[in-house]
């Protein structure tokens, strides 16, 4: 496995540090997720709020907070910061730091910069160092149109960004916030959740966005995936600065698919993979979700839920909901929790307005059971699906006369790629990232000619003992390894 999900305690003392490990391999990029309130399953409390950030160094991180309290001036408050993972925001004040300290060999390490309020859980979703892993800021350029920004060093596969209408380093009240995220097939989703205020500063409404079309609601689409970075069309003329997480290197490409609750207790629905060639079994999900049915902007209530899993047993949700009731009152409630994969908390303060679980991961998609509903309404969860990451390639020397007919690629001599390669036999001389991994794939399968007297490299990625590379004509086919990158 090169994708893990897991959870850890904050230590709040300053300086404190919490080594997490048993995740098998090291880190090159981790997504964290968090409700600071110290408490699992739902609970209405004045102070709760939904914590984001991602990391690919030490140095390269990013973290936001979304904060709303109901007494006083019951004024949303927070921000993002580029110097932790994860910062708790209480009663109008930022509080607890946490900064990535390392990545280790098996798993990472989290440092207390500024001491917290209280200890709370912290999800998590980690992909191997093999993955290509990195973090841009990107700014709206101010005006409509296509902008585009490089830098990333891969074409990126799957991307994650995180919204503040204040930019970065900085907290203040009114404070908007929310993920967006993005497939290379183009599939996009974000979330937002936001407040009104009157001139005393008191709130007046609690909104939320969620689109299943945009990048960033009303503001960007990706258009293109390219090689060093990507392309939007920018539809507003703010100014935004965001972070971006670009990964990449997967067996298959990350696909986002939109689930619907079941609508019934103990109903099931199943939701398969429509872009994937091949399909693949998920071995890792993640999601951010308002819970809405469309496109839509909404008022009176603002809520949040983000969501990870390997498995039907290893799961996490974190939720965050703040209503604007009558009489200019708020009420606010959320939890973390194990026992579900995406929740919505609604105008009852105690209970979910809805919870979902993984019923099944399957071979092309998963299956969601309602384990419970008070309307039967629908509710979109966006699930974004992982392969595995490429760990590596395999590359032997063959004849072709040697080659079953189910291994004979698409494709013709590789003379060119040995060459380029700089291929001693069957000894590589270099190591080769995922992207020139598939580059070596696309190459075989556009090849035109085939000539038996040549010797062939069939380059695949090793994974689970097995072949599996781009190329079509030898997907899945078991050879003895030579030599392994």
């Amino acid at each position: 496995m090169t994708i893990f999900v897991g959870t850890f305690t904050v230590d709040k003392v300053l300086n404190n540090t919490v080594a997490v490990a048993g995740l098998g391999f090291k880190p090159g990029a981790i997504i964290f997720f968090a409700n600071s309130y110290p408490a699992t399953g739902p609970v209405a409390h004045d102070y709760i709020d939904i914590l984001s950030g991602f990391a690919v160094s030490p140095t390269n991180r990013y973290a936001l907070s979304g904060f709303g309290n109901s007494d006083g001036a019951r004024r949303g408050y927070g921000g993002m910061l580029d110097d932790c993972v994860i910062v708790e925001t209480l009663i109008g004040n930022m509080y607890g730091k946490y900064d990535l300290q390392s990545f280790d060999s098996d798993g990472f390490t989290i440092v207390c910069d500024q001491a917290g309020s209280q200890l709370f859980t912290v999800a998590y979703i980690a992909f191997d160092e093999a993955a290509d892993a990195n973090i841009i800021e990107y700014t709206m350029p101010g005006s409509t149109g296509s902008d585009s920004f490089t830098g990333v060093g891969f074409q990126p596969e799957a991307m994650f960004c995180l919204l503040s209408n204040h930019g970065i380093n900085s907290f203040t009240s009114q404070h908007q916030h929310g993920m967006g995220m993005a497939d290379s097939y183009l599939n996009q989703t974000m979330n937002m959740i936001y407040c009104d205020y009157d001139a005393s500063g008191n709130q007046t409404k609690a909104y939320r966005y969620y689109s299943g079309s945009q990048f960033v609601q009303g503001r960007l689409a990706v258009t293109s995936m390219d090689a060093d970075g990507a392309t939007f069309n920018v539809i507003n003329t703010a100014t935004w600065k965001m972070p971006i997480l670009c990964l990449g290197g997967f067996n298959s490409p990350p696909e986002i698919i939109f689930t619907d609750n079941p609508g019934v207790v103990s109903g099931t629905t199943e939701f398969n993979e429509v872009d994937s060639d091949p399909v693949f079994e998920p071995v890792a999900m993640f999601g951010s979700a308002t819970a809405d049915t469309g496109d839509v902007s909404g008022a009176a209530d603002a809520r949040r839920c983000i969501y990870a899993a390997t498995s039907t047993t290893n799961r996490y949700t974190a939720v965050m909901s703040q209503d604007h009731e009558t009489g200019n009152s708020v009420i606010k409630r959320g939890c973390f929790d194990n026992e579900y994969f995406g929740t919505k908390m609604d105008d009852n303060e105690t209970l979910y307005f809805f919870a979902d679980d993984l019923y099944s991961v399957d071979n092309d998609g998963l299956t969601l059971i309602c384990d419970y509903d008070r309307t039967g309404g629908s509710e979109i969860l966006p699930v974004m699906l992982f392969d595995d990451v490429t760990l590596g390639i395999l590359m032997v020397t063959v004849e072709l006369a040697s080659l079953s007919p189910d291994m004979v690629p698409v494709g013709g001599p590789v003379s060119v790629m040995m060459d380029e390669l700089a291929l001693a036999g069957t000894s590589p001389l270099m190591t080769l990232s995922p992207g020139e991994v598939r580059a070596i794939m696309d190459e075989l399968y556009l090849a035109s000619t085939l000539v038996a007297s040549d010797p062939y490299i069939l380059a695949g990625v090793y994974d689970r003992n097995w072949i599996r590379p781009r190329a079509r004509g030898f997907i899945n086919v078991p050879i003895s390894k030579t030599t392994e990158q």
